[in-house]
Parts: structure tokens; C-alpha cells; sequence
């Protein structure tokens, strides 16, 4: 679960950066899913530390 998550995180932060990149025109989408990236980084970051213990 976690490697799924890692991934949609990875897939997430490239699009970021493709739209970020692209001209002001798709700009405001890149901040769209900021939110996302920092919702999948916290879910990421609270499973691995539940399964550290």
C-alpha cells in the first residue's frame, strides 16, 4: 500500500512540475494539486511510522 502510494505521490509531483513548467497558462492547475501532493506525503509519512511502531 505504501508503494502505491509512493507512486501517485511521484506521478502527482511530475505533473506538477510538466504543468508548473509549461507557461502561466496551466499554472493555476499545478497549484490545484499541491493539496494532493501534501495529503499523499502525510498519508505516506503516518503508515510508515505505524508500521515502525
Amino acid at each position: 500500500m505504501i508503494a502505491a502510494l509512493r507512486i501517485a505521490r511521484g506521478a502527482v509531483s511530475l505533473a506538477i512540475g510538466i504543468l508548473a513548467g509549461s507557461g502561466i497558462t496551466f499554472q493555476w492547475l499545478a497549484s490545484l494539486l499541491t493539496p494532493a501532493q501534501t495529503f499523499l506525503t502525510k498519508t505516506i509519512d503516518r503508515r510508515e511510522a505505524r508500521a515502525n511502531g
